[in-house]
Order: structure tokens, then C-alpha cells, then sequence
């Protein structure tokens, strides 16, 4: 295949019959064309994949495939017997064998199609969707017939190139979920750095008994606490409020918050209930 030419895979109106599409490898500076083809010229299963030259001729019965929620089948001659594209043995290292093997679903028979950066239209590499980096390619990029079908790097697309037709690449997967944004850093004053806290000493709320400590500062985990916090009071009359002076709780009694026992109000700010 010259790169120049756009390569168009045999459609399946046009197979004599079979169930699918030939895979055509779309090489960089290719002259001659080749597909995926099964090894037929043996009886056992699973078989070996390899190459085929077809430049001109109509592939065989053994060069049709599908491509069905991520798996890459082929018919067996004269049976309704479907077997899969799976790669041989863990681990998926560069060289490994690939072969037709008996339909299991399994990890090591389910493929994703990549887009490739070619000048080929509707170019994919082909992909082992539980092993990203490892792609369908052709041994030691040489097109010959017989030559070894297995798995490769995928990061040369000149080289692990496919077209199928009515195959395209898959859609994107979606992107993984964006890191969670950390929490607002603290306002207002550190209360570990203050003699007391500006919000009860202004609201009259941390004398006597209601003595103010601080209970969060910088020195605390910034996961947990969005705010300085410093609790006042003992017993039940307990408060909990930021030094920025947004919000004031009591305790918390039979799952419900209970009301401040400070009581002010400043301006549209409500600091006790």
C-alpha cells in the first residue's frame, strides 16, 4: 500500500457470503495490501492469526470478522461456531501470540478501536481494552504472507494501522473524574493565634462560663475544617462558631442541631437562633 492511496476495506454485500468485513493493515509506505487472516491449514483451536497479501484478490473465508461490543469474531468454515481474537498468556508483553480462540467474553478477548493520527480515512489500531499500550501489530512491521499477528506498543500509528469497513473508531471514553477541589482555605482570624475570639467578645458570649477555646487552626487537617472554630460554654450550653463570624450552632441532641445559646443578631447576619 502506497501512503498516498486510501485503502477501503471489501464491504460485506460484496464477501461471497461471509459475515463481515476483511481488516486491511494500513502500513505506512506499503505497496502491496494485506488483511488479518485465521490460520486455516489447521484443525485444532484456538489458531493463529496471521497476514495475507491480497492486493487484488477477494479475501477468503478466513480474512471476515465482526466487531461486536468489543470483541473481534470470526465464523469458522461451514458452522455456526464463532470464535474471538484473544491474546495468549498474561503478561501482554510486545511479542505476544494472538489467536481465535473459543468465545468467553473473558479480559483477554475484548478489544477497543482506537482512531490513528494517519492519512487514512477511518484508520483504527486496535487495542486490548484491559491493557491500555498494548495494540494489534503485524511482527517486526513486515508484510509477508504468513508473517505473525500479536500484540505491539500502540505508539506507532504508521505501523498498527487498521481499516475495516463499516468499522470506525470507538467514541472516546470519558475522561476520568476530575481530582476533588479542596476546601475554601480558612477566613477570618486563626483563633490558635488569637487571645480570644473576636465573634463571642464582640456578641458578649465568651466570658464566665462561657469561656472560649479553640478547637481548629491552621495546625489541623484542611480536609475536615473549612473554618477557625471555637467552642465556648460547658454542659449543655456549648456553642460552636467560625471567627469570620458567619455561623453559630449549639450542640447536636438527638440528631438535631440545637440553637445557639448566644443570642445576637448583626445586621443581616443572624449569629444566634
Amino acid at each position: 500500500m502506497i501512503a498516498a492511496a486510501l485503502i477501503g476495506g471489501t464491504s460485506a454485500s460484496s464477501n461471497g457470503g461471509w459475515d463481515g468485513s476483511a481488516i486491511y493493515w494500513t502500513a505506512t509506505g506499503m505497496s502491496e495490501r494485506y488483511v488479518l487472516d485465521v490460520n486455516g491449514f489447521a484443525n485444532e483451536v484456538p489458531k493463529k492469526m496471521m497476514l495475507w497479501r491480497r492486493d487484488g484478490s477477494t479475501p477468503n473465508g478466513n480474512e471476515y470478522f465482526k466487531y461486536v461490543n468489543g470483541a473481534i469474531m470470526w465464523q469458522t468454515d461451514g458452522t455456526s461456531t464463532w470464535l474471538c481474537l484473544e491474546a495468549d498468556g498474561e503478561p501482554f508483553e510486545p511479542g505476544a501470540r494472538l489467536q481465535m480462540n473459543y468465545c468467553s467474553g473473558g479480559a483477554t478477548q475484548t478489544w477497543q478501536l482506537k482512531g490513528t493520527a494517519t492519512a487514512q480515512i477511518d484508520s483504527f489500531k486496535i487495542e486490548l481494552k484491559s491493557f491500555p499500550g498494548r495494540c494489534v501489530g503485524i511482527a517486526d512491521n513486515k508484510g509477508a504472507n504468513y508473517q505473525t499477528v500479536q500484540l505491539g506498543n500502540c505508539d506507532n500509528d504508521s505501523q498498527i494501522s487498521f481499516v475495516a469497513a463499516g468499522w470506525k473508531a470507538d467514541p472516546d471514553t470519558p475522561p476520568a473524574p476530575a481530582p476533588p477541589v479542596p476546601p475554601p482555605a480558612p477566613t477570618g482570624t486563626p483563633c490558635d493565634r488569637a487571645q480570644s475570639d473576636p465573634c463571642y467578645s464582640k456578641f458578649q458570649c465568651g466570658a464566665g462560663d462561657f469561656k472560649c477555646r479553640c478547637v481548629n487552626g491552621p495546625g489541623t487537617d484542611p480536609s475536615k475544617f473549612t473554618w477557625y472554630q471555637w467552642v465556648c460554654g460547658q454542659g449543655l450550653s456549648v456553642a460552636f462558631m467560625d471567627s469570620s463570624c458567619h455561623k453559630c450552632n449549639g450542640l447536636i441532641k438527638n440528631g438535631k442541631v440545637q440553637p445557639c445559646p448566644c443570642h445576637y443578631t448583626n445586621g443581616n447576619v443572624t449569629i444566634a437562633v
